[in-house]
């Protein structure tokens, strides 16, 4: 019963190896399968976007999530970014790591989170490294942090 995060890139998506066996093991494990939740990397690098949407009609299909990795680090096309139906957006540490004191930042987060609430998303923020950038977000509506303040990375597999 923990949930895990694959992060998975456009070239992964592309390789058939790969998609053949992610499908093998979801079939396999059917019953675990809503524990699991991909990660893609929000990427300049993706060039079809139905090779995109099968992937996730795929993972879906077996009960796993979608989140959108380092959101608002890249060329942020939001129609197609939406029109992926992910189920969380990982706001890049380079908007969150001095959000209290950047108002630019704080302003584009805005923005997000208000796109992500009105389409049932939710939010996390990448890079919390400190109590005031984890209350400013908490303060924002950003529903989870991720970064050195709460934990450094561990291996527990």
């Amino acid at each position: 019963n923990l949930e895990v995060s694959i992060n998975i890139s456009f070239p992964d998506i592309k390789d058939k190896s790969t998609l053949s066996f992610i499908s093998s093991i979801l079939e396999i494990n059917r019953d675990i399968s809503h524990f699991i939740t991909f990660e893609l990397l929000e990427s300049e690098q993706i060039e079809n976007y139905d090779e995109v949407f099968k992937f996730i009609d795929l993972i879906k299909s077996y009960g796993c999530k979608l989140a959108i990795d380092d959101f608002g680090s890249g060329y942020s096309n939001f129609t197609h970014i939406f029109n992926m139906n992910p189920d969380i957006l990982k706001l890049d540490g380079s908007l969150i790591k001095d959000i209290n004191t950047n108002k630019n930042s704080e302003n584009i987060v805005k923005a997000m989170i208000m796109l992500a609430k009105e389409s049932g998303i939710q939010t996390v923020a990448e890079f919390v490294d400190s109590s005031e950038v984890d209350e400013y977000i908490t303060k924002l509506g950003i529903d989870f942090g991720q970064g050195y303040y709460y934990s450094p990375p561990k291996d527990i597999l």
